[in-house]
């Protein structure tokens, strides 16, 4: 009898102890992730003191650049996009060389990023190049060919934001990942296990850093892992690694899968935000920023966000829209407004003045924040101005205390404001970001609209500059890397396990 309840108290003992040990080894994971974020957040340096000057062209005072009559043609990029089909439409070959000449007269008094990409004689270049190819034609060319000369002679300009009747000529980072096998790490370097046996990884790709494509994630279940991926704007479809067990040596090739992302219909996105729990833990979907019709809801959310233990704020998908939706999120959990690292170059040229003016037109004053009412009032008064004017500004990163632990879900396709709220989000500590990279679309603003006047093609691009935290084309990089499409589920796993720890 003694036996058996030495046995029975025996079997209780190890399950408390079993058990206890599993709780430390989770709060060990939720410390030690939050603790890397943490780390990787305070040491962000802040933006280089390097000299602009030689970006900024200097214009006469009163200088327009173009005829006053061709203002018509400007008009803010908010204004809503005509539908214009391209197919069976065409230019004649004259009136094409005239759109080309126009549109670089005024990239050159009204884009902020002009010289950035190109000094005066490669632009010149590059608009004979173009005259020269629609010369090539008898007497008149379609104006999806206009289209593509376009496209391929600017290429070099490498801004998200600079569209061609809407098409981006971006290159972009794209995240490639392999699941099969886990790998861990111990004094010697990184390992993975072959049928049972243990293999370090001297290269991948014949390349000796094997650090860099290691990359931090969580598995099916939710724990804590280590995958092989790679970020590229080349395509992979597998890598190479060479692997040595002690004895002997060998070589295997690990198939990479492309991340996806997440693409919501436009009628989807003009829903905007969708508040939801799973298993207890609120979930914020933040899927568009187009419409401000939930300014409201996005404050009652913020604030109720902020009361909680756990968030997960889900901005997969999100390609942007208007910026006054997260910040006044972020305001409203905060109480302040976010400081990031960037240096701002704003031209405030007649030309950019004019469209300013048309912009401040559509807005909605008494609707505004009292942090947006002194930024209209500013903008007023800039564009009230009758000369070219440049505008550089600094603001280095605050970093902002927080007790609620926010798993951010994001991913390729999340551009343009969306990945300023993740820059605004990144000032908060304890936020753990998780998904893939950002699309990288943050270096100018999506402000002005220039509809060429005989072929009717649209340009799209921006008055200010931005060099910051995100690399244009390769986005903002996670704590946590996931490519597959069952991020949130793999999240709420991690945050049950870790829940009261």
């Amino acid at each position: 009898m003694k036996t058996k309840k030495y046995r029975f108290f025996s079997i209780i003992i190890v399950a408390v102890f079993l058990v206890t040990l599993y709780r430390e080894y989770d709060t060990s994971e939720l410390q030690t992730l939050l603790t890397c974020s943490n780390t990787r957040r305070m040491q962000t340096k802040v933006v280089e003191n390097k000299e602009y000057s030689q970006y900024l062209i200097n214009y006469a005072p009163t200088e327009l650049g173009i005829a006053p009559e061709q203002l018509i043609y400007l008009e803010p990029a908010l204004a809503g996009l005509p539908t214009y089909s391209l197919h069976g439409k065409n230019v004649a070959k004259e009136d094409a060389i005239s759109d080309v000449k126009f549109l670089f007269q005024v990239l050159k008094h009204s884009y902020a990023g002009y010289l950035y990409f190109g000094d005066f004689e490669k632009w010149e270049n590059v608009r004979n190049n173009m005259i020269n190819q629609i010369n090539a034609y008898p007497d008149e060319l379609p104006v999806f060919t206009l289209q593509q000369i376009l496209m391929s002679n600017l290429q070099f300009i490498q801004d998200g934001h600079f569209l061609i009747n809407g098409s981006s000529i971006i290159e972009r980072d794209i995240y490639y990942y392999n699941e099969a096998f886990k790998i861990q790490e111990d004094s010697k370097g990184f390992y993975l296990y072959l049928n049972r046996h243990k293999w370090y990884i001297e290269s991948v790709q014949d390349d000796k850093d094997v650090k860099q494509y290691v990359k931090s994630s969580l598995d099916q279940s939710g724990h804590m892992c280590k995958y092989i991926g790679i970020l590229s704007g080349t395509p992979y479809t597998a890598v190479t690694l060479k692997l040595n067990s002690g004895v002997e040596f060998k070589e295997i090739r690990v198939e990479l899968k492309a991340s996806q992302g997440k693409v919501y219909s436009q009628k989807k996105s003009s829903k905007g935000y969708n508040y939801r729990k799973i298993n207890n833990i609120p979930v914020f979907t933040m899927n568009s920023f187009i419409g401000t019709d939930n300014l409201e809801t996005y404050k009652k959310a913020a604030r109720q966000a902020k009361n909680e233990e756990f968030i997960i704020l889900d901005l997969r998908g999100n390609s942007g829209g208007q910026t006054v939706i997260p910040t006044t999120w972020f305001e409203n959990f905060t109480g302040q407004i976010a400081k990031t690292n960037s240096v701002t170059i704003r031209l405030a040229s007649l030309i950019n003045n004019y469209v300013t003016k048309s912009a401040l037109e559509m807005v909605d004053y008494e609707s505004l924040t009292p942090h947006f009412k002194d930024l209209y009032k500013s903008e007023y008064d800039l564009s009230s101005r009758s000369e070219n004017k440049w505008y550089v500004t600094t603001e280095n990163k605050v970093v902002l205390p927080n007790d609620t632990k926010i798993f951010v879900l994001i991913d390729k396709n999340v551009a343009s404001s969306a990945e300023a709220f993740v820059e605004e989000l990144d000032t908060l500590k304890n936020v753990v970001f998780v998904g893939t990279n950002t699309s990288g679309v943050v270096f100018s603003k999506q402000s002005i609209r220039c509809t060429l006047p005989y072929s009717q093609l649209a340009v799209t691009y921006g008055d200010a500059i931005s060099f910051g935290g995100i690399t244009e084309g390769k986005g903002f990089e996670p704590d946590i890397w996931i490519g597959g499409n069952d991020v949130l589920e793999r999240v709420v796993d991690f945050i049950e396990r870790n829940e009261g720890t």
